[in-house]
């Protein structure tokens, strides 16, 4: 199934569907994820720790396309970024 598909897969649930602020209460958390994960790999890949904590709180302020955290229909980018730092940290980095 595609990510787009799953992205919009919430707009079924009865308590998400009348409003958009279901989307975008998911579409946040999920961002979260990725600033901490891309945390986690600048911290691996460069060995220091000062440079994560630089990089990983810019991203969070302004990620690289704001409209995948503000739009519902973009959630797709914010998974697909999601899915792929979790195959980094599943490959070992």
């Amino acid at each position: 199934m595609a990510s787009s598909h799953l992205a919009i897969a919430g707009r079924r649930l009865p308590a998400v569907r009348p409003q958009p602020y279901g989307h975008h209460c998911t579409n946040v958390p999920i961002h979260v994820l990725n600033v901490i994960l891309l945390f986690l790999r600048l911290r691996t890949a460069t060995g220091a720790m000062w440079q994560g904590f630089i990089v990983a709180p810019l991203f969070a302020v302004h990620p690289v396309k704001v409209d995948s955290v503000a739009w519902i229909s973009e959630r797709k980018n914010v998974l697909s970024t999601l899915l792929l730092l979790l195959t980094l940290a599943a490959y070992g980095w």
